[in-house]
Parts: C-alpha cells; structure tokens; sequence
C-alpha cells in the first residue's frame, strides 16, 4: 500500500533518530526532521505529488531538497515491491515491457494510470 503523508513523515524522523544515534551529522539529521514537518504540511499525498510531477515537484517543497526528495521516492518505491512484486505486478504495463508506467510509485506521469488508494497494487485509468 501506498505510504500516507503521516507514514512517510514517520520513516523520516525515524531515520533522523538513528542517525543522531549513531552521531552522524547533525545538519544532516535536522535535514530528516524538516523534511517530516514539511511533509506533513503538505496539502496533498507525497504520492499524488510525485505521480503529478515526479521527483523534481518533491524538490520544490521547502525543506525537502534534491537527496531527500529521492529518498522519499525510494520509500513510494519500496512500497510498491513490498505490496507486489515491484511495479510488473501492479502495472500491467510494465508487465508487457512499457516503461511509461504512470503510478505514483515510479513518478513517471507519462500513461495517466494511477493508484486507488482503497485498493491496494491497483490501477485506474485517470479522469
């Protein structure tokens, strides 16, 4: 299933406290920790962001800048394998060799599919 702005957020200050933890840097823990408020501030899913924009609509949200904004898509990413097998299993065409899946997973926003949230490794074809 596709992870919720409160579920990313989460992810990110948990990782920003194992890097305090592990004494790493603090500018770079603080980066995780505002990178979760502005997450949560958005008025829209980090999903429907991506699938609109892809990784650079993610870079434009303050606190959140270009590593950051590939960490969250690998987290959208993640979240898809986890649920089916990667995007093959959740697109049908990526199962037949297109590469311009449209699910918010991939950002990729070229088919126009994207993902119904109530059902989880589901495409619909969008308005």
């Amino acid at each position: 299933m596709i992870p919720t702005n409160q579920q990313i957020a989460r992810r990110l200050r948990e990782q920003a406290w194992e890097l305090a933890r592990s004494r790493a840097n603090l500018y770079r823990v603080r980066a995780f920790r505002r990178a979760a408020m502005a997450v949560l501030a958005l008025p829209v899913e980090v999903a429907t962001l991506v699938a609109r924009g892809g990784e650079s609509a993610l870079e434009r949200v303050p606190g959140v800048g270009r590593s950051l904004a590939r960490t969250l898509v690998g987290y959208l990413e993640e979240a898809v394998v986890t649920v089916g097998g990667g995007p093959s299993a959740a697109c049908g065409n990526a199962a037949r060799g297109n590469a311009t899946c449209g699910h918010a997973a991939c950002g990729n926003t070229t088919c126009g599919n994207t993902y119904r949230h109530d059902v989880p490794g589901t495409a619909v074809s969008a308005p």
